[in-house]
């Protein structure tokens, strides 16, 4: 695939903005709940967003342009295109957004269908980030 092929794939402006508004809804409806598990239909909505975007290999262009669209500051330094579309669509603190991230890359590896449900089988938002954390040091450990 040739550049110019690809670049039919992206999104314009508009469609990302309107995508950051959809997120920031479910991340808003997440933070006014009481609900243990209330992130989890945010979070599967952010797996979802970045699943498209790498089966379109635009992950990296388009969360780049989702953190200007936001104005997150020092949005740039942010390395991970899933801790930057949470960063683009919500309010959520540096530690959370960073198990966020985490518990989604696990996620992605494992190849989620149902992100509540694996989410809940393995120990939620927390639980599936120290799982990554842990495949990652023995993945380190085998090279």
């Amino acid at each position: 695939m040739k550049k110019n092929d690809v670049d039919h794939l992206n999104r314009t402006i508009e469609e990302l903005t309107r995508t950051i508004e959809d997120l920031r809804e479910l991340a808003d409806d997440a933070d006014s709940s009481r609900r243990r598990d209330a992130h989890f239909a945010y979070l599967a909505a952010v797996l979802q967003e970045f699943r498209d975007m790498k089966e379109r290999k635009v992950a990296k262009k388009e969360t780049k342009e989702m953190i200007k669209i936001s104005g997150v500051e020092n949005g740039e330094l942010l390395r991970q295109p899933i801790r930057k579309i949470i960063a683009a669509t919500s309010k959520i603190d540096e530690k959370a957004a960073s198990n966020m991230t985490r518990a989604l890359r696990y996620g992605y590896r494992k190849k989620w269908t149902d992100v509540a449900r694996e989410l809940r089988k393995n120990g939620g938002i927390a639980g599936c980030a120290k799982k990554y954390s842990e495949l990652k040091r023995t993945q380190k450990r085998k090279k």
